[in-house]
C-alpha cells in the first residue's frame, strides 16, 4: 500500500508540474489513501494537497518521470532521451531527473542515435547532455566522438564550441589520464567534425598538467595529417594566450609558427597566424612578428587580430604599447570583407564608447582615404554602430563634417555628402559647422567650405541650419557675414524663398544685435523684390499643359506607384506569411486570426515629400553644373 500511495503520489506531482500549478484538489479515493499515510513532505487541507517546498514537488515529479524511462530495471535510452526532452522546460525537475537516471544509460550514445535518426529536436538533445556531463559517473569517450559525428553537420559548429564542450572540458579537467586516451583516440580517425574536441582536450589537460598538454600538442606539430598539425598549432596558441607556456615553450612555439606563415595548406597557414595574433597580445616577441606581417600587409594576419581584439578587454588592450599600430592597420581591410567590417565596427564603437572619439575617427578617415569611398559600402551602414554614436555626438559630428568637406581627400567628402544624406533619413535636420575649427580658418578656407557645403548639401532646413551657424564664428562681421549674405540671396533664398523667410524672421526675433537684423533685413528684402519680380511676371495660359494630359498623367503614376509598393512588400516577412485582401474603400481595416477578428484599425493619411529647389524647375542642367562646380571646387580658385 505504501508503495502505491508513493507512486500515487509522484504522479501527483507530476501533474501539478505540467499544470503549473502549486497545489490540487483530491478525489475522494486519494483523499483516504493519503490521509492514511501522511509524511512530512505534504500536507492536506480539506481535500486539497500540497507539497511541503517546491523542492519536495520536483523530487516527486522527478520520480515518477523517471519511472517510465525503465523496463524490466533497465533504462531505455531512446525512451530516457524523449523523457528528458519533455523536461526541459522544468529545469529544477530535469536536473534531479538526471541524476536519478544518467549512469544507468549513455546520454552521449543516445544523443547521437536521437540525432542521426532525427526523432528529437537537435538543440535540446544538446541542452540534455549538457545537462548530464556533470552527473555522469563514467565518461564513454567513443560515444562522445559518436555525438561529435552526428551533430556537427546540423550544428555548423556553433554549438560544439559552446555550452556542452565547456562542460565535457570542466570534467576532463581533473582526469588527466582520461585527457590523454581522449587524444590517443582521436588522432587515428582526426576529421573536422572532432577538430573542438581535440582543442577542449588539450585546454583541459592544461588546466591539471600544462607541460602534459604542451607535449601532447607539439609532438601532433610533426603529424602528416594537415588537419591535426593545424588543430595542434592553434591549440598551442590557446596555452600560450592563457600563460600556460614556459619562456622556453614559447620560443619553440613561435618557431614553428614563422615556419608556417607561408605554408601552402590553408588550415596550417592560418593557425600560424592565428597563434601568433593570440601570442602578440602579451609577449613582445610574438608581436613584434605580427608587426612585421602588418608591415607586410598580410590581410589574414590583420582579420586575425580584428578577431582577437573583438574578445579582448579594451582596458588592457589601451595600455599594450602596439595597440596604435593595431587599430591602424584596419585601413588595408577592403570593405568588401563585411563581416570582418561588422568586427571592427564592433571594436571602434566600444572604443568610441570608453571615450576615445578621437582616434576613432582617425582610424576611420585613414581607413576612407586607403581604401577610396564606395557607394556600394557606405559608412552609415558597415559601420553601423560606431556611426550611429557620432550623430549622437553633435560636438563631434560637426567637427568631422566641416573638416572633411574641405579635405583634398576626395573619400572623405564624399563620406560626408553620405552623411548629410542619412541624417535626412533619420530627420537629424539641423547640423552645424564646428565654429572652433573654422576660427583657424582663413578666408580661402571658408570660401571652399561655403562653396563645398552648396555643392553636397540638397536639403534646405540642413542648408540653412549650416549656413546660419556661420553667425557663430569669432570675428563673423568681418570673416563670415559677406559669405552668410551671399548665399542667403544668391542661392538657398533662391531656391527656397519661403524656408529662408521663415528662418530669418525667426533669427530676427530672437536676436538683439543690430549688425545681424541688418544682415536678415536685406536678406529679406532682396528675396521679397525677386518674388514680387516672379509674380508681376503675366502668366502664358498657352504654354499651360491640357488638363486631360494631366489627369491621364495621375492616373498613370498612381498606378506605377502601386506596382512599385506591390514589389516592395514582396519581402515583407508579414506578407509572406499572412494573406492580404486590398480594401476597395473604407476607413479602417482588420485581421482574422485564429478563428477571431481582431479590433479595426483605422486608416491614416501617410505623405512624405521633399522640396526641390526653384531652379531645379526651371534650370535644372543650370543647376546641376553649378552643384558640380562646387563639388570639385580647390582652395584658391576664383
Amino acid at each position: 500500500m505504501v508503495g502505491f500511495m508513493g507512486i500515487r503520489l509522484n504522479e501527483i506531482a507530476a501533474v501539478m508540474l505540467q499544470e503549473n500549478c502549486d497545489c490540487m484538489e483530491l478525489s475522494e479515493k486519494d483523499l483516504v489513501m493519503l490521509e492514511g499515510h501522511l509524511d512530512s513532505t505534504f500536507l492536506i487541507n480539506g481535500n486539497i494537497l500540497r507539497f511541503i517546498s517546491d523542492e519536495e514537488r520536483y523530487k516527486h515529479a522527478a520520480k515518477h518521470f523517471s519511472s517510465q524511462c525503465y523496463t524490466n530495471d533497465q533504462c531505455i535510452p531512446d525512451k530516457w532521451l524523449e523523457v528528458a526532452s519533455k523536461l526541459a522546460p522544468f529545469s529544477e525537475t530535469l536536473d534531479l531527473f538526471l541524476s536519478y537516471t544518467v549512469n544507468d544509460t549513455d546520454p552521449f550514445l543516445a544523443a547521437a542515435e536521437a540525432i542521426v535518426n532525427d526523432t528529437e529536436e537537435l538543440w535540446r538533445v544538446l541542452d540534455v547532455v549538457r545537462r548530464s556531463v556533470s552527473k555522469i559517473d563514467n565518461i564513454n569517450i567513443s560515444s562522445i566522438i559518436q555525438l561529435c559525428d552526428a551533430q556537427h553537420e546540423h550544428t555548423k559548429r556553433d554549438f560544439m564550441r559552446g555550452r556542452l564542450f565547456d562542460e565535457i572540458g570542466s570534467r576532463l579537467e581533473t582526469r588527466p589520464e582520461l585527457c590523454c586516451e581522449m587524444l590517443a583516440a582521436l588522432r587515428p580517425i582526426f576529421r573536422e567534425d572532432i577538430t573542438s574536441l581535440y582543442t577542449t582536450t588539450i585546454q583541459s589537460l592544461a588546466k591539471t598538467d600544462a607541460d602534459a598538454a604542451y607535449r601532447e600538442a607539439i609532438n601532433d606539430l610533426t603529424s602528416e595529417d594537415n588537419l591535426l598539425h593545424a588543430n595542434a598549432l592553434w591549440s598551442l596558441g590557446v596555452l600560450k594566450a592563457r600563460g600556460y607556456l614556459s619562456e622556453p615553450q614559447s620560443g619553440t612555439l613561435l618557431t614553428h609558427c614563422t615556419s608556417n606563415i607561408e605554408d601552402q595548406v590553408d588550415e596550417i597557414r592560418n593557425a600560424a597566424l592565428q597563434s601568433i595574433v593570440k601570442g602578440a597580445l602579451i609577449d613582445n616577441d610574438f608581436a613584434g612578428e605580427l608587426s612585421e606581417q602588418i608591415d607586410l600587409r598580410n590581410l589574414d594576419a590583420i582579420c586575425f587580430l580584428a578577431s582577437e581584439l573583438f574578445h579582448a578587454d579594451y582596458a588592457e588592450l589601451k595600455s599594450n604599447q602596439n595597440f596604435n599600430q593595431w587599430i591602424t592597420s584596419f585601413e588595408h581591410i577592403p570593405f568588401e570583407r563585411e563581416g570582418i567590417v561588422d568586427t571592427i565596427d564592433y571594436i571602434l564603437d566600444k572604443m568610441y564608447k570608453a571615450g576615445d572619439a578621437g582616434q576613432v575617427i582617425a582610424v576611420i578617415e585613414k581607413w576612407l582615404i586607403q581604401q577610396g569611398y564606395d557607394k556600394n559600402y557606405p559608412i552609415t551602414k558597415i559601420l553601423n554602430s560606431t556611426t550611429h554614436e557620432i550623430l549622437q555626438d553633435q560636438a563631434i559630428l560637426s567637427r568631422i563634417l566641416t573638416v572633411w568637406l574641405v579635405s583634398d581627400h576626395q573619400p572623405l567628402t564624399l563620406a560626408a555628402d553620405e552623411i548629410f544624406s542619412h541624417c535626412v533619413t533619420i530627420r537629424s535636420l539641423e547640423p552645424k559647422f564646428d565654429t572652433d575649427v573654422i576660427n583657424g580658418y582663413d578666408h580661402e578656407d571658408i570660401l571652399l567650405l561655403v562653396r563645398r557645403m552648396l555643392g553636397f548639401v540638397d536639403n534646405e532646413t540642413q542648408l540653412l541650419s549650416l549656413t546660419l551657424s556661420l553667425l557663430e564664428t569669432a570675428d563673423a562681421l568681418k570673416r563670415t557675414y559677406p559669405f552668410i549674405e551671399s548665399v542667403l540671396k544668391e542661392e538657398i533664398g533662391a531656391d527656397f524663398p519661403d524656408d529662408t523667410v521663415k528662418k530669418l524672421e525667426e533669427v530676427k526675433s530672437s536676436t538683439s544685435q543690430a549688425e545681424l537684423i541688418s544682415l536678415c533685413d536685406r536678406v529679406l528684402k532682396s528675396i521679397n523684390d525677386y518674388r514680387d519680380a516672379l509674380s508681376n511676371l503675366p502668366q502664358i495660359k498657352e504654354l499651360a499643359p491640357n488638363p486631360q494630359h494631366v489627369e491621364r498623367y495621375y492616373i498613370e503614376r498612381d498606378k506605377h506607384m502601386r506596382e512599385v509598393h506591390k514589389e516592395a512588400a514582396k519581402d515583407s516577412i508579414i506578407r509572406q506569411i499572412a494573406t492580404t485582401i486590398p480594401l476597395k474603400a473604407g476607413r479602417a481595416s482588420f485581421s482574422f486570426f485564429q478563428g477571431e477578428y481582431r479590433e479595426p484599425s483605422p486608416l491614416h493619411a501617410y505623405e512624405h515629400y521633399i522640396t526641390l529647389p526653384r531652379r531645379f524647375i526651371f534650370d535644372s542642367i543650370g543647376l546641376e553644373l553649378r552643384k558640380i562646380g562646387y563639388r570639385q571646387s580647390r582652395k584658391g580658385e576664383e
